[in-house]
């Protein structure tokens, strides 16, 4: 497996960067969407500038074992607030054309 192909596809087609604006994204719709799970996260005053996001690690998945027709790319990042992790945001990607298959935002902590 060559390691270096899948770095060079991932900073080619710009992932991190989609992954990161994705997480954006995805939190202002969760922030707007469910205001009470919010507050609860965030008891104390939310100020963006408190929030980290970073990579956590990328990934290939081989599905649809053994025809392997439906792979991806994932990257995953977590997120801290106030540096405690509270979440995490992973976006796939379509591994041969980098086109956003889907997301998924989990938020597990509160501070």
């Amino acid at each position: 497996m060559d390691i270096k192909e899948l770095k060079s596809f991932v900073l080619e087609k710009k992932l991190v960067e989609e992954t990161i604006e994705g997480f954006w994204v995805a939190f202002n719709y969760w922030k707007k969407d469910s205001p009470k799970e919010f507050v609860k996260t965030f008891r104390k005053k939310f100020d963006p500038i408190n929030l980290n996001i970073y990579v956590k690690h990328v990934s290939l998945r081989v599905t649809n074992w053994p025809d392997e027709d439906y792979n991806q790319i994932i990257v995953s990042a977590n997120f801290e607030y106030s540096e405690t992790t509270i979440g995490e945001y992973k976006m796939l990607f379509d591994h041969e054309t980098g086109e956003i298959v889907d997301d998924t935002l989990h938020v597990y902590g509160r501070v």
